[in-house]
């Protein structure tokens, strides 16, 4: 990973790869299947024709899959990304996408419940206070769990938003954040100037594990992130999802998943 961002030239040179042959084969396989049989009815669909709820085989789901059908074959009919076409796209570009939707889509959520479930194990009391909160909610749904309930935020569930919040400080998804200067950049208060091009590296563990920021860093805290104390952490010491414009766009979906599976 460290060849991939500070030397691409090489990387490219030395055909490094972040997935196996064997691996690559049978995601390009799947991948293009999907992309083929979702473009057949894609490009002769109507939404005139078909009840709200047709057959799953006959809509369009206005997901990742379909928003690549439309980049490589420009479908006209498509409503919601007229700013980004693309004239020239490489099949394995498409690929890529998938390929990074499913890797941080899955590899992040379940180990952050793993280690949210590690630091309940150690520490029965908020383990206690987390169950007995989530049995609450289920008792007053009548064992129905609902999206609203799974929502980041939510009123439901205000511990479980806490477990998790101080579970990303701890063990966020990634140690640091690459990003790449889009034009020189003074620090405030040092005598440094990034320049434009180059990488840069941002340090979440050394953010989150900060003294100035979070008493006692190291020790597993919930109520970090109550009501009152969340109000005192400044607005960029504590970015599990990144920040700016490339910050994660799955966020959401990152936190309804990860509270939906630490409930079950």
């Amino acid at each position: 990973m460290l060849a991939i961002f500070f030397l691409p030239n090489l990387t490219r040179f030395l055909k490094l790869k972040v997935f196996g042959k064997k691996t690559t084969d049978f995601m390009r396989k799947i991948f293009w299947e999907t992309m083929l049989d979702r473009r057949s009815y894609i490009s002769e669909w109507d939404e005139s024709e078909y009840p709200p709820y047709p057959h799953p085989r006959h809509y369009k789901r206005y997901d990742l899959i379909d928003i690549l059908v439309d980049i490589k074959w420009n479908d006209p009919g498509w409503r919601y990304i007229e700013n980004f076409r693309l004239e020239h796209v490489e099949e394995d570009d498409l690929l890529a996408q998938a390929s990074s939707f499913f890797l941080f889509g899955f590899e992040t959520i379940s180990t952050t419940v793993a280690f949210a479930l590690y630091e309940l194990a150690l520490q029965p009391k908020i383990q206690n206070t987390l169950r007995n909160e989530i049995l609450e909610v289920l008792k007053k749904s009548n064992g129905r769990v609902t999206h609203s309930m799974m929502e980041p935020n939510s009123l439901s569930l205000p511990y479980l938003d806490m477990v998790v919040s101080e579970t990303l400080r701890m063990y966020p998804p990634l140690g640091f954040l690459n990003y790449m200067a889009k034009k020189n950049y003074e620090v405030p208060e040092h005598n440094l100037v990034i320049e434009e091009g180059t990488p840069v590296y941002v340090s979440l563990l050394g953010l989150h594990y900060d003294s100035k920021y979070f008493r006692n860093p190291n020790i597993f805290d919930p109520e970090r992130f109550n009501e009152r104390n969340k109000r005192n952490i400044p607005e960029d010491v504590y970015i599990p999802f990144g920040r700016g414009e490339r910050f994660c766009m799955a966020e959401k979906f990152g936190l309804v998943q990860t509270r939906t599976q630490s409930v079950f």
